[in-house]
């Protein structure tokens, strides 16, 4: 049968994605140590993740950034290699490497080819066991960090956001940015990072995910020997706190001068127990901001002008989740923006959607799916965000089918429960001349961005 060149090109993901069921995933027990291991044999490369089931949350409030700090500084030194050295073994096997904290867990991914993974891993472990964090080195990262965050002012984008969090999230411990405060990242010392490496290597749960040919569980023996990890996956303690909700919207303005648009942040934190299904939940925000035809863009963009570009990110953790509409607009737009933001979202909590766009959201959305896993290291890292979470690898292997089954219903209850204008907090971050368009809208708290740097 001839298959039409456009018809393959959307097969191909498919196909690609499709191979990846419950029979590829394998489970290993290295020591203490959980594998979870997926055959890929089409290339010859691999992907390691480490898992750690702790992150940014144990920092020490005085020192918020020492778990990002410790993870980006393995590299610095050891009591065997100069921190040029390590850089130029790593580079000669082209190995790529790093890590991701979040407040809940933290991972570090090492990629490269199959051929030369035993001495990438011999070094790798080699960081892990014998980082010294040398003093110059980490004075050094430290400051080009805080220049960094005093560099912010001229990036709006990013400033609204950090701000938003605090905001959002204040009362719980999820406030502060991974990345610590200019003030918290001076007082990381070497002897710090020593002792936030050591508590990660000797007392964290950890889990490991692989993919590529099978003969990259030869490393099992690197890991044991090298590695000194004696800490699988044990009980993961809940730590959640609570949040009480404002009556109203809470708007805050967050002041920078001479701002020539407004940044805009509107969501709010979510306790454990809130959210709907990962089904529902991705066609709610595919709905509102999934390309230029979706809702919230073709009516802010294409009907208005108020916007260039916007989005809705709804993310569950395991302990919390948060929603965020994110844009921008002319300064003279705030109000309209806003105004309109709103009655959107009330609309889509009635339940005011044609049955023509609930079918073209729900279609868009089982059709893009395996365009997302074509590379194995996507698949890996999803499978550890269900592990993490504690959800089943079933909701990711039937996510196509169960979308198809939702309904109109279930998305506007969806809206309801997390997009309630009465808990949102907005924060716009702009001219300090805005307040007078806010101020039509809410009470507003004026800030100065200092305070999020």
């Amino acid at each position: 049968m001839k298959i039409h060149p456009m018809v393959f090109i959307f097969l191909l993901p498919f196909f690609l994605a499709a191979e990846f069921d419950t029979d590829r995933i394998k489970h290993h027990q290295w020591g203490n140590i959980p594998v979870v291991y997926l055959e890929d044999a089409r290339f010859p490369t691999y992907a390691l993740y480490l898992y750690f089931s702790e992150g940014a949350r144990s920092d020490h409030p005085s020192r918020a950034g020492e778990t990002q700090a410790a993870f980006s500084l393995l590299t610095a030194g050891t009591n065997r290699y100069e921190q040029r050295e390590i850089l130029d073994q790593l580079d000669f096997f082209g190995a790529t490497y790093g890590a991701t904290v979040t407040h809940e867990y933290s991972s570090y991914q090492v990629m490269g080819l199959v051929k030369d993974i035993v001495p990438t891993m011999k070094m790798v472990c080699h960081l892990f066991t014998h980082a010294s964090f040398p003093k110059k080195v980490v004075a050094k990262e430290i400051d080009h960090a805080v220049n960094a965050l005093d560099n912010l002012i001229s990036d709006h984008g990013s400033l609204a956001s950090r701000a938003f969090r605090a905001l959002s999230m204040g009362g719980t411990p999820y406030a502060s940015h991974t990345d610590g405060t200019k003030k918290s990242l001076q007082r990381i010392t070497t002897a710090s990072l020593k002792s936030k490496l050591n508590y990660f290597n000797s007392s964290v749960g950890k889990r490991i995910y692989l993919t590529g040919p099978p003969g990259v569980l030869g490393v099992e023996s690197i890991i044991l020997r090298e590695c000194g990890w004696e800490h699988g996956m044990g009980k993961v303690q809940r730590r959640v706190a609570a949040k009480r909700f404002p009556e109203k919207p809470k708007i805050y303005l967050v002041s920078v001068p001479n701002a020539n648009q407004a940044q805009v942040r509107i969501g709010r934190y979510l306790d454990h127990r809130e959210g709907s299904s990962l089904e529902v939940n991705a066609l709610m925000t595919d709905f509102m901001s999934g390309g230029l035809s979706s809702k919230m863009l073709r009516e802010l963009r294409t009907n208005r002008g108020l916007i260039y570009s916007g989005g809705v990110a709804l993310n569950k953790h395991r302990d919390y989740g948060r929603n965020v509409i994110i844009t921008y607009t002319r300064n003279e737009k705030v109000q309209e923006l806003l105004s309109v933001i709103k009655e959107l979202f009330t609309d889509a909590a009635s339940g005011k959607t044609t049955p023509e766009e609930f079918k073209g959201v729900q279609q868009r959305l089982i059709g893009k799916y395996p365009f997302s896993f074509e590379q194995s290291a996507s698949f890996l890292d999803h499978l550890l965000l269900l592990d993490h979470t504690g959800r089943d690898y079933s909701e990711f292997f039937n996510f196509r089918a169960n979308v198809a089954k939702r309904t109109p219903e279930e998305m506007a209850t969806g809206f309801r429960e997390l997009f309630d204008w009465k808990k949102m907090t907005i924060v716009v971050l702009g001219d300090k001349s805005l307040r007078r368009q806010l101020s039509r809208l809410g009470s507003v708290e004026v800030l100065d961005y200092k305070n999020f740097l």
